[in-house]
């Protein structure tokens, strides 16, 4: 019974492990199935950017991304640098994706509220202001605005 008590934790371990496991391969699966359906030349195992443009228009309701949206997802997902999509790459994109439309409504709001100049993009004063406000009002220092700006693009 004593061993039963010490084996049973690593039982719960390993079933949650193959169920992850299972998880896993089951993506993976819908995504190869995602790169055949939208793979627009038969055979393919990538996409293009306008083949993902078209798969994100449809997660969107009919919305197509913007050609940022796109160059930002490549520039995250696309670790080779072909400017194609394989299977782990549309997984990472699918998943920026996702995030980047969940935050979508705050981004514009901050952009409404601290992009004073109207020229669609945030500088560096403007990213200040951002950020100082989510601070409780503690000004970032000029190394952390460059730094977060340049990370952001």
């Amino acid at each position: 019974r004593m061993y039963a008590a010490k084996v049973g934790p690593y039982v719960e371990v390993n079933k949650r492990r193959q169920q992850k496991i299972h998880t896993k391969e089951a993506r993976n699966h819908q995504i190869e199935e995602l790169v055949k359906r939208y793979a627009t030349e038969g055979g393919r195992s990538y996409l293009t950017k306008d083949n993902v443009r078209q798969l994100f228009q449809d997660l969107n309701n009919g919305h197509p991304p913007t050609d940022l949206d796109l160059e930002w997802i490549f520039k995250r997902a696309d670790v080779n640098g072909d400017s194609v999509l394989a299977v782990q790459e549309l997984s990472t994109a699918l998943q920026l994706w996702d995030n980047h439309m969940q935050l979508k409504p705050l981004i514009t709001a901050a952009f409404a509220k601290y992009d004073f100049n109207k020229g669609g993009h945030i500088e560096k004063d403007e990213l200040q202001a951002l950020l100082t406000d989510t601070n409780g009002g503690v000004p970032p220092t000029d190394t952390e605005v460059t730094k977060i700006k340049t990370t952001a693009e």
